[in-house]
């Protein structure tokens, strides 16, 4: 797996041409070489698609999911579900799938042990970045004391996990810290989460939480060592072009 910076970002259907350039500059000012979107709204986007490949999945609901890659980097195959809640992309060395978990909880079932184990299949090592909108352990939430704690754990979420025989890189790389990715009135949780495969283990040494300029959803990512090779457009701020 070539070495990469990481991160996904849940960005509230943005639609504005202002807030896809901020978008765009928040991807280029932070150097990421691969993102995994939420509530992605847009089929194609000609400002993002300056400095990055877009595939995106927006669904019947503007609901959807994305991908923004590095040009450079060579994309063997394309996977999406018909509801927009997953779309996936294939390199050489490893599979990236960027899935925007479902909002009840007998959907939510549905979709961790029907819907994304049928579509995270792939020979090469697998990336699982994206808002999953669960928590499958308390301590992924603050919340308040009256709230029952059987509605805030969903096991299934755990179960897929397991049965695909991921990692959880926020437990194996920040053991003990809470790692919160949204935070509201009530509380906070750790929506927002990269599983990966075992054999990754040894090439992401870190993982990092980032306030987002486009989104009340911090982005998580896996942050490349600084002395590598970045992207060539990272300095490079875009102004708007109608």
């Amino acid at each position: 797996m070539p070495v990469l910076q990481i991160a996904t970002n849940n960005i509230s259907r943005i639609s504005s041409p202002d807030r896809r350039l901020l978008l765009l500059n928040y991807c280029l000012d932070n150097r990421f070489d691969l993102v995994a979107l939420q509530e992605v709204s847009l089929a194609s986007c000609p400002i993002l698609e300056r400095s990055y490949r877009l595939i995106s999945n927006p669904g019947v609901n503007k609901l959807g999911t994305a991908i923004l890659a590095r040009p450079d980097l060579e994309i063997l195959d394309v996977q999406n579900d018909p509801d927009g809640r997953v779309v996936a992309a294939r390199f050489r060395d490893f599979s990236i799938y960027a899935p925007s978990g479902k909002r009840h909880r007998e959907e939510i079932a549905t979709f961790f042990r029907v819907i994304l184990p049928a579509v995270v299949w792939c020979p090469t090592p697998v990336l699982l970045a994206g808002d999953f909108n669960s928590d499958d352990d308390l301590a992924d939430r603050t919340r308040p004391t009256a709230e029952k704690k059987s509605a805030l754990v969903n096991r299934t979420l755990g179960e897929m996990v397991s049965g695909l025989g991921l990692c959880d890189m926020w437990r194996e790389l920040r053991k003990g810290q809470a790692g919160y990715s949204f935070f509201h009135q009530r509380g906070s949780a750790r929506l927002d989460r990269i599983y990966s495969s075992a054999s990754l283990l040894d090439l992401l040494s870190d993982i990092d939480i980032i306030p987002s300029s486009v989104s009340d959803h911090f982005a998580l990512i896996l942050p490349r060592p600084s002395s590598e090779t970045t992207h060539e457009n990272s300095a490079e701020h875009l102004e708007t072009q109608y």
